[in-house]
């Protein structure tokens, strides 16, 4: 695959970067840069953002 594309969304207050195909590693950098708290996608799989921290267990600590 050559080339790339690159689609910049804002959901609501987040910020979704998806980026398919062969960029740099030096533009993907730039981009991390650019949007700090975007989630990113490189190919479908996610390289970058908050994640969200699910709690499974709580337990009292005598």
């Amino acid at each position: 695959m050559k080339g790339y594309s690159i689609s910049i969304k804002q959901i609501g207050d987040k910020t979704v970067v998806e980026i398919n195909g062969n960029l740099p590693e030096e533009e993907i950098e730039r981009i991390k840069k650019r949007y700090k708290d975007a989630e990113i996608f490189l190919n479908g799989k996610k390289i970058s953002g908050k994640q969200k921290i699910v709690e499974l267990e709580t337990r009292k600590l005598r």
